[in-house]
């Protein structure tokens, strides 16, 4: 079975006064399927926003109108998604790091370099910074129909003395493993002195990428980045960065304009001795702390 993802569809106040949303959203997937032989077999991703241009109670009507415009056009075998964006509220904080704990948390590269945790398992460390990540009310989920979490994207707000006491906090921790990570992390920052440079006071710090393995593959990551540049244009900063530690990552936030500030290859994080310090599994061979400045 193929997979293809449809653009999402935006219904601005006046369409949806003057033309029947419906028809709108047969003619859209005519178009789109123009380029599909009969015979085909495809899973749509309908994204939709539910944003004040198009209420909640017309994604609805879209979807079905989507479902059953494909069947009668190419009567295709297919199935679909619904994913909304939104920001995560303190009633799914629990939800949110138990998807982490199944997903992120081992996949990591650096996670899973240091050993850190297997899959489903938490971390007394990483879970704390999750919590206080979502405190600053700045991080998004994509939900499916059923409301299940699809994918997060945990961000927060730093400035340059964060970076600096964080050596504090990491020297606290008992767990030698996330002391190895972090300390990387850290001392990356506090050496590209990327504050400094830029000339700024604080920062939308994009964090945490994380999409069930269910749903990957469909766009969600690429999708949740783009959405949370809104959210930080709102809130008035003027750059985002992100501690990006595998290609996967590294390849989102480009796609999304991101650029590399500094970079630092993992087989140079090496003890006294000149033995590596976390052996880190390829295509993953370097960090990279990206930004993007905004208007």
């Amino acid at each position: 079975m193929c997979h293809s993802t449809l653009p999402p569809i935006s219904l601005p106040r006046q369409l949806i006064r003057t033309f029947n949303p419906l028809s709108i959203a047969v003619i859209e997937i005519r178009r789109h399927l123009k380029c599909h032989t009969a015979a085909s077999s495809r899973v749509y991703t309908v994204q939709l926003s539910t944003t004040n241009r198009q209420p909640p109670t017309v994604s609805v009507q879209l979807c079905t109108a989507l479902h059953t415009a494909v069947r009668l056009a190419r009567g295709l075998a297919i199935s679909y998604n619904i994913m909304e964006y939104k920001l995560i509220t303190e009633d799914r904080y629990d939800d949110v790091v138990r998807h982490l704990c199944d997903n992120f948390f081992a996949d990591e590269p650096l996670n899973k370099a240091a050993g850190l945790c297997r899959r489903g398992e938490g971390h007394r460390e990483l879970e704390r910074l999750c919590y206080e990540t979502l405190k600053d009310n700045l991080s998004l989920m994509a939900v499916n129909e059923n409301n299940d979490i699809a994918g997060v994207l945990l961000n927060g707000v730093v400035h340059p003395h964060d970076i600096v006491q964080a050596h504090e906090r990491i020297e606290l921790s008992d767990d030698e493993r996330y002391k190895k990570i972090f300390r990387l992390l850290n001392e990356h920052n506090l050496r590209a002195n990327i504050f400094g440079h830029l000339n700024v006071e604080r920062a939308f710090e994009v964090r945490i990428l994380s999409v069930d393995g269910r749903f990957r593959g469909q766009g969600i990551a690429k999708e949740l980045v783009r959405r949370c540049e809104t959210i930080a244009k709102d809130f008035g900063f003027k750059l985002m960065k992100a501690d990006a530690t595998g290609i996967f990552s590294q390849k989102i936030l480009k796609s999304n304009g991101f650029k590399v500030f500094s970079e630092f290859y993992y087989d140079k994080y090496t003890d006294e001795f000149g033995k590596p310090i976390l052996l880190v599994e390829a295509p993953h061979i370097k960090l990279q702390l990206m930004y993007k400045l905004l208007e």
